[in-house]
């Protein structure tokens, strides 16, 4: 028998996913307006849990927060909800303001600490939400320090391809899957355990397949996976309606829904497939835990007009959503216990992690002698990554002064051995990471060590590739530096701050498989950090190099001929893009820290608390933007788990170019 969707979400929503998953057939959604619930539309602020007065609180700067970047599930709540704000008259023009980061922790840590009791704010809420405080990656914080203004409309989760992909149905796809899960790479805008991600877990847990063993990428938003998915990075995303209805590049292979929902009509769900797996989103706003009760009156019931006007009936049919209607402490009630039942569904999957993946008690560790060691010469990414974040970590109080200890040799390889051996106990220490630790670890390069002997810290920014040469090199564009390298491999000398197989090298590996040449035919000198690589390039040692953003921006002796990306930096909004020059190769960078294993746990939880400290910080978003990183928040148990699988997923990237050591 079909359930109302107000009875389905609000009190079997994380339940259902679980029945559903395990073939609970009476967790059925409904996407039929008739069976809603009672008072759709024109119930008075009172019943919906708000107050039955009128509100004199009126915002004179109205904005909404989506914390993610444009072109997602949150950046539409906001953007179409806020539109009828102003429409319907209810206040002036709303400020859409996207704050990408962590999941949506960059924006919750900035307003709690920062804009707490700012009444005109409000927040795109959706279970993604939820399922971050659930499992305690909003740095500390807990979803009843906000206040829940409402909910208006559900979505469901889509899985989609690109046009072109080999998987037309999405039963093709589960075969490929079932056949050999890592084949087949996932994304989606959440990190592993978010909303995006929940879907593959869910569906997974149908199928019988690990859900570790799918390869998972994760995006800040909707919109950036959607990206990525075009742009060939990954071959299936798992997405919301609302996110791709209407995307003429993308084969939404099927709706996780009970019934077919407005706007994907010709599209089948997982029910009508044989499947019993559905994810329905609700829609909502949140605001600031310290707006007055006023102000939040106010929300609520300009949010209750909205959904009971027929402007917001059309956008719900234009953008595949279903009816659905819950307000003030109606919906305060049914977020903070949707919040308790995540956290029971996350669980048996090992996502709960304690704040910020260290201990649920402050840290009572202070480090006495703090230092970063950068595994390279001074001038290269991981020397940016300890003189940047070490500096930080003084300015806002949380370290006395760090030195910074440059340790090069054997692309790291003589640091890890010398920390391993001698200083493995060292709670004062953190060592600056990349891919090319992971790499390295990956490939058997460190002596024996394996990556699980150290603790890995975090990571806050991304960067990305690029490929150099000095200002007065005969290549003036990267198209003529291929078509010299496609005439002659051997005449064209490349060099960067790493050994064969190392992260400057898997870059020339990966252009050189796209341009179909034989990676041993193009010469490569290898050198002890970016620092080392821009004095060679810049003294005539090597011709080209491949080397960070952050290592090369602002070096006027430079030509930047691409960047190794999908879209544009911050810092090199001139340069053209890899993938805008026709290519599909592209390079991200993680930034972040790791520390010995034999760090307390104490002193871990202090690292892992001051890192996210760090990237919250205003010091720190001006740092990214000056050196062209993109927001990322990675930390603890979350990290932990993310660099061990970058660690195999390196492996099998690099055993067929036989970089694998015994």
């Amino acid at each position: 028998m079909k359930r109302s969707l107000l009875r389905l979400l609000g009190l079997l929503l994380a339940f259902t996913l679980v029945a559903a998953a395990c073939g609970d057939d009476d967790g059925a959604a409904s996407s039929d307006a008739d069976t809603a619930t009672e008072g759709d539309s024109g119930s008075d602020s009172d019943s919906d849990g708000g107050s039955d007065e009128a509100s004199s609180f009126s915002p004179g700067s109205p904005e909404c927060v989506a914390p993610a970047d444009a072109g997602g599930g949150w950046d539409f709540t906001c953007r179409s909800i806020g539109q009828l704000f102003e429409d319907i008259g209810l206040t002036s023009n709303v400020v859409v303001t996207n704050q990408p980061g962590g999941g949506g922790g960059v924006a919750f840590s900035d307003i709690a600490g920062n804009r707490n009791d700012n009444s005109d704010l409000v927040i795109a809420a959706s279970p993604a939400t939820a399922i971050r405080f659930a499992q305690n990656q909003y740095a500390g914080l807990e979803a009843d320090q906000f206040r829940w203004i409402g909910a208006i409309g559900a979505d469901f989760g889509v899985v989609a391809v690109p046009n072109d992909s080999e998987f037309e149905t999405f039963d093709q796809l589960v075969e490929a899957v079932q056949a050999d899960p890592a084949s087949v790479v996932f994304g989606g805008g959440s990190p592993i355990g978010g909303q995006d991600h929940f879907k593959v877990l869910l569906l997974s847990q149908e199928l019988g397949i690990d859900p570790a063993a799918i390869p998972w990428v994760a995006y800040d938003g909707g919109g950036e996976a959607q990206n990525a998915l075009l742009g060939g990075e990954i071959a299936v995303a798992t997405l919301d309606v609302s996110e791709t209805i209407g995307n003429e590049n993308l084969r939404i292979l099927t709706v996780m829904a009970e019934d077919r929902v407005p706007g994907m009509d010709d599209i089948p769900t997982t029910r009508e497939l044989g499947y019993n797996t559905i994810f329905p989103i609700w829609r909502g706003l949140l605001a600031p835990g310290g707006m007055t009760d006023d102000a939040y009156d106010f929300w609520v019931d300009a949010l209750g007009q909205v959904e009971a006007s027929d402007e917001w009936a059309a956008a719900r049919e234009e953008n595949g959503l279903s009816p659905l209607r819950l307000l003030g402490d109606d919906f305060q009630s049914f977020a903070l216990q949707a919040v308790t039942d995540f956290r029971n569904l996350s669980e048996p999957f090992g996502l709960v992690a304690d704040s910020d993946g260290g201990s649920d008690e402050a840290s009572s560790f202070s480090p006495g002698s703090p230092e970063c060691v950068a595994p390279a010469d001074a001038g290269g990414g991981w020397d940016f990554t300890c003189r940047s974040i070490g500096q930080l970590f003084e300015d806002i109080g949380l370290t006395s002064n760090v030195v910074v200890t440059n340790q090069p040799g054997g692309g790291g390889g003589v640091a890890f051995s010398d920390i391993a051996g001698n200083r493995n106990d060292n709670s004062d220490l953190v060592i600056a990471a990349s891919p090319a630790t992971a790499i390295r670890f990956a490939q058997n390069q460190y002596a024996g060590l394996e990556a699980d002997q150290f603790r890995w810290i975090g990571a806050i920014g991304a960067d990305f590739g690029v490929v150099a040469v000095p200002n007065d090199s005969e290549f003036e564009t990267f198209d003529q530096l291929v078509e010299a390298v496609q005439a002659d491999p051997a005449s064209v000398v490349f060099g960067g701050g790493s050994p064969i197989g190392g992260q400057d090298h898997f870059k020339v590996l990966l252009l050189s498989q796209e341009l179909g040449i034989d990676p041993a035919a193009i010469p490569w000198v290898a050198y002890d950090g970016g620092g080392e690589a821009q004095n060679a390039l810049l003294g005539g040692e090597i011709a080209v190099a491949t080397l960070d953003v952050s290592e090369t921006i602002g070096n006027e002796n430079l030509r930047i001929l691409t960047v190794m990306a999908e879209d544009r930096v911050p810092g090199m909004d001139d340069i053209p893009t890899t993938r805008e020059l026709g290519y599909n190769t592209i390079f991200p960078i993680w930034r972040g820290l790791l520390a010995p294993g034999g760090m307390t746990d104490d002193a871990y939880d202090f690292w892992v608390d001051a890192l996210g400290q760090v990237e919250a910080s205003d010091e720190w978003a001006a740092a990214r933007e000056e050196n062209g990183l993109s927001p990322l928040r990675l930390l603890g148990d979350d990290f932990q788990s993310f660099a061990l699988q970058a660690v195999t997923d390196f492996r099998n990237l690099s055993e067929p170019f036989g970089l694998v050591a015994e």
